[in-house]
């Protein structure tokens, strides 16, 4: 997909983890912008259209591994929709 989930004080709680999650997304927007114009220079002026989204929400959330041809570990919960609805 075109999704990156990243999750702060897991397994063990984080009393900053909302600070730690808002550095992060800033960095990552950062470094995106800056990679999104070395790519227009190489690339061509379209490359300037690419955008990242970011949504952040902090609360409970379910894990696990899910079984079968796939298996990855995932997270769920309202913690999880919220923050993918958030994303601008």
């Amino acid at each position: 997909g075109d999704a990156y989930l990243v999750v702060a004080g897991v397994p063990e709680p984080q009393p900053d983890h909302a600070v730690r999650m808002t550095k992060f997304a800033q960095e990552c927007l950062c470094k995106f912008n800056t990679l999104t114009r070395e790519l227009e220079k190489q690339l061509g002026p379209e490359t300037g259209d690419l955008k990242m989204r970011i949504g952040l929400s902090s609360g409970p959330i379910i894990g696990g591994v899910l079984l079968g041809g796939d298996s990855k570990f995932h997270i769920f919960g309202a913690t999880v929709n919220i923050a993918i609805r958030m994303e601008t």
